[in-house]
């Protein structure tokens, strides 16, 4: 009987190790699966004109592919978070920042999605990006909220253009944060402010 008792402990011992073999790989599969999940997508470009026109290139190329998962994470990747809104302004205003930024976003992303529908279909289309240094002069602004640390805007004016289509040109403002650009607001002014167009008073004769 002992060697066939021998044979039954090799048996279980080969059996056991097989199993916790088995049982690690599985354990660092799902693992490895769960630490890309929590990451996700993360899209580095550079804080320069060519970095912003690059983005937008690799925005046209999702849509081309219609590749949707990817447009959508590029698109989302432009947005602040609200640790941004509490890390520049003070509680109060944070808190009112993040409500009315959803609506904010909401509306470039609609708008830049619309932009897309249009020029996609072209072979052709000419995306152009340059920087807006200065503000308009005909405009009074305001601002309902203060950042209580510098925070840098930065204007770009986007310019797509392409035969059948036509040409659509826009401004758009950002902060780059971590990497990233991440949209603050339509035309040359972040969302927490007030632009008020200023006439000039005809001469009399």
């Amino acid at each position: 009987m002992l060697p066939f008792s021998n044979l039954d402990m090799r048996l279980k011992w080969n059996f056991m190790t097989c199993v916790w073999i088995a049982f690690i790989v599985l354990l660092n599969l799902f693992g490895v699966a769960g630490q890309t999940a929590s990451v996700g997508p993360s899209f580095l470009y550079a804080d320069t004109e060519q970095g912003l026109n690059q983005f937008s290139h690799d925005l046209l190329d999702a849509y081309k592919a219609n590749n949707g998962q990817s447009m959508t994470a590029l698109l989302l990747s432009l947005k602040v978070d609200d640790k941004w809104f509490n890390d520049n302004f003070s509680a109060d205003e944070a808190r009112q920042l993040s409500d009315r930024y959803a609506e904010a976003f909401a509306g470039f992303r609609s708008r830049t999605e619309k932009r897309f529908a249009k020029f996609a279909p072209s072979e052709q289309l000419s995306i152009k990006t340059t920087q807006v240094k200065e503000q308009p002069e005909s405009v009074t602004v305001t601002y309902w909220a203060t950042p209580k640390n510098l925070v840098k805007l930065e204007s770009y004016r986007f310019l797509y253009s392409a035969p059948q289509q036509g040409s659509s040109e826009w401004v758009d403002t950002f902060v780059y944060d971590t990497g990233g650009f991440r949209y603050i607001g339509p035309g040359a002014f972040p969302f927490w402010a007030k632009v008020t167009l200023r006439f000039k008073k005809s001469e009399s004769h």
